[in-house]
């Protein structure tokens, strides 16, 4: 969580495989072959909520979420409905701004 100015916000959101460990990365990475993406959805959701109860406890207003990065691993092999489900939770709960086409 960074608070970039007054009002809005950016999140990261990590995903900690990968394909195999390179032998040069010290990123908290692992090799995994198996996930049970309703877990994963489940911990992300909790993991958000806890975040917005934390800026609201600590009186940090702010207008929307302004980016969301997805880093890791490789976070490209996180499966297509948790990356869904974490576009529709950070919209809900910390009102991700629209992107501009």
């Amino acid at each position: 969580m960074n608070k970039c100015n007054q009002n809005t916000l950016s999140l990261y959101v990590h995903w900690p495989y990968c394909e195999s460990k390179c032998p040069y990365c010290d990123f908290n990475s692992h090799v995994n072959e198996k996930i049970e993406v309703n877990d994963w959805i489940k911990s992300y959701k909790n993991q958000l909520l806890a975040m917005k109860e934390e800026l609201i406890e600590n009186n940090i207003n702010f207008r929307h979420l302004d980016t969301l990065f997805f880093g890791g691993g490789t976070p490209s092999l996180m499966p297509l409905k948790i990356v869904e489900n974490i576009i529709d939770i950070s919209k809900k709960y910390l009102v991700l701004k629209k992107i501009l086409k």
